[in-house]
């Protein structure tokens, strides 16, 4: 259960720079690509999404500071109202929200209303070697998941586990641990840019798309 439902009530009692941070950088692709817990509250996701948001997509990371009970800054998706990712969210064609989970098994779920760019992401960390599962827990489909609040209304939520997170950097608990990168994080990232990639060049012709595959790609 979140402490916060909302972030005026965050505001309330957390004080910015302090506790929490949020960085933000403009793209011109028309995508976004967010981070709503990162920092210290699911390790690692700030970083996998400013490396995959890159210079031409538009980059946005709320950043837990807290050492000290850091999960009180969490705000489920679909309450996540912080006003500078709402306003970049709802000008994108597309969103792709950077998340992390609790398990030991290298693996990356698949979330989220947006099929089409759903299946060029799972498709292309499939081709490169990354297990991609079905999100039966974290399904993304709430229409006020930060991730579908987009022009669209629709948007892909990726889920990484802890034991593909810990593979990513030097140290995933640490600050300085998380500054350097692995093989494989490098690896992660160019495979979900290929992704995403594929979507924006072919998604004009997307009606062709196996509509089963597209269904299946992410299933166990």
């Amino acid at each position: 259960m979140d402490k916060y439902n909302s972030f005026y009530e965050l505001k309330q009692n957390e004080m910015v720079d302090r506790d929490f941070t949020i960085e933000v950088s403009e793209g011109s692709s028309g995508i976004a690509i967010v981070s709503p817990h990162g920092g210290n509250i699911e390790f690692g996701t700030t970083e996998i999404a400013r490396a995959v948001a890159g210079d031409e997509h538009t980059y946005y990371s709320f950043i837990g500071l807290k050492e000290d009970n850091p999960r009180d800054l969490h705000i489920t998706s679909h309450n996540f109202d912080e006003p500078k990712a709402l306003a970049l969210v709802r000008d994108s064609l597309a969103t792709v929200t950077i998340h992390g989970f609790r398990d030991w098994q290298e693996i990356v779920c698949l979330g989220g209303l947006d099929k089409r760019l759903k299946y060029f992401i799972a498709k292309s960390l499939k081709q490169n070697g990354f297990n991609v599962k079905k999100n039966g827990k974290y399904k993304g489909i709430h229409p006020k998941n930060i991730c579908n609040r987009n022009l669209q209304k629709q948007g892909v939520q990726l889920e990484i586990s802890s034991g593909l997170r810990y593979k990513f950097f030097a140290d995933l608990w640490t600050p300085e641990g998380r500054q350097i990168l692995t093989p494989l994080f490098h690896d992660f990232v160019q495979a979900v840019r290929q992704g995403i990639e594929l979507y924006r060049n072919l998604h004009q012709f997307s009606t062709g798309i196996d509509r089963e595959n597209s269904e299946n790609i992410c299933k166990d």
